[in-house]
């Protein structure tokens, strides 16, 4: 219900700024295309898709401005067939990382409880390893198993 919320807060604050802007708006039709292209992009395998991932143009606008337009765009485009989680963790990622040293973050909960044997997946953005406006509810529980780009060796 919370999270419903905070959906329906981001739309009501940025569709009119949408309308007014034309850069924020031009933006926001090319964020829904790359969410709409997703699809076709993750059947690959994931480092093959993520190399190609991290060089959008975000057209000057500012950190927080294109992660509300990034969240909204993956919000809105829900006929993908793919989860909220890695829409959205990828079309900040994707628009995001020429400015930001941003990670994406590909975990699984393992349940293995007598009544529930079950495996759930997630995907969110790291900076500088910390969650990347991500709520604790959403990844603390979750083991990592691929991140993207990989940290060198030390």
């Amino acid at each position: 219900m919370k999270q419903r919320i905070l959906h329906i807060w981001l739309a009501f604050t940025l569709v009119p700024v949408l309308m007014l802007s034309a850069k924020q708006r031009k933006l926001f039709n090319t964020m829904r295309r790359f969410v709409r292209d997703l699809p076709v992009q993750v059947k690959q395998p994931v480092p093959v898709y993520m190399a190609a991932f991290g060089n959008g143009n975000s057209l000057g606008l500012s950190e927080d401005k294109v992660r509300r337009i990034a969240d909204l765009a993956a919000l809105i485009e829900r006929n993908t067939g793919l989860g909220i989680c890695l829409r959205r963790s990828l079309v900040r990622y994707h628009f995001l990382a020429p400015k930001i040293p941003l990670q994406v973050q590909f975990g699984a909960r393992f349940d293995d409880s007598k009544q529930n044997r079950s495996i759930a997946g997630h995907a969110w953005i790291t900076l500088h390893e910390t969650p990347y406006y991500e709520a604790d509810e959403n990844w603390h529980r979750f083991r990592v198993l691929f991140t993207w780009p990989q940290m060198a060796s030390v």
